[in-house]
């Protein structure tokens, strides 16, 4: 049976604020002895972390002796799974749950895997949508490029100026191009290596 802890009276009776710890009624008249442990905050990886304490206080047999697990944050989903796991789902002998991994570990290693594979979908999902909807690749700017073929040698004007990716690897550009010669329009050497645009179907008008 736990043994019951009376806090001691304030020593400063007439200004209690000054006391280090300021206690309810209620607590003031029974504390227990015990083992308390508190899951951080930190998200994802506090998540995965937790795991690896509570499998190792599971080892060592001082899981079941815990008498209270405070969590905030990520350290919130980790005991979440441990008190739906604790009464039903954990068989523990001689102090330690034999079935912790099945029970514990692998539902968060499944969730952390979900996360992962959900955040890389996301950004995937938004290229491939912006992709279909021809929209200009990023890390290209129109007007930057429109800017670079109107500085080259002979160029009056640049109309019309459409830039689309055809994949994940190559990206496509139609222009009008007015200017005093068409012939040595050196649009290779301005657009492939600035912004990678291979593709490129230019109309010119002297």
């Amino acid at each position: 049976m736990s043994e019951t802890i009376t806090p001691p009276e304030p020593t400063n009776s007439t200004n209690p604020l000054c006391e280090p710890v300021h206690y309810l009624e209620a607590e003031r008249e029974r504390l227990q002895e015990g083992i308390a442990l508190c899951l951080s905050g930190g998200g994802y990886r506090a998540m995965l972390f937790h795991v690896g304490v509570l499998w190792r206080l599971n080892q060592i047999g001082l899981l079941p002796k815990l008498n209270r697990i405070s969590s905030v944050s990520g350290g919130s989903i980790t005991a979440a799974v441990l008190a739906l796991k604790w009464q039903n789902g954990l068989q523990f002998e001689d102090g330690v749950a034999k079935n912790f991994t099945e029970e514990v570990v692998n539902p968060i290693m499944s969730l952390a895997v979900a996360v992962v594979i959900l955040w890389g979908s996301v950004g995937l999902l938004k290229e491939s949508v912006w992709m279909s909807l021809a929209g200009v690749p990023a890390g290209i700017d129109v007007d930057q490029v429109e800017a670079a073929l109107g500085d080259l040698d002979g160029v009056d004007a640049v109309h019309d100026l459409h830039i689309w990716p055809i994949s994940t690897a190559e990206t496509a550009l139609t222009a009008h191009i007015v200017g005093s010669t068409t012939s040595g329009f050196p649009a290779t050497r301005v657009l492939e290596p600035s912004w990678g645009i291979s593709a490129r179907a230019l109309t010119y008008r002297t």
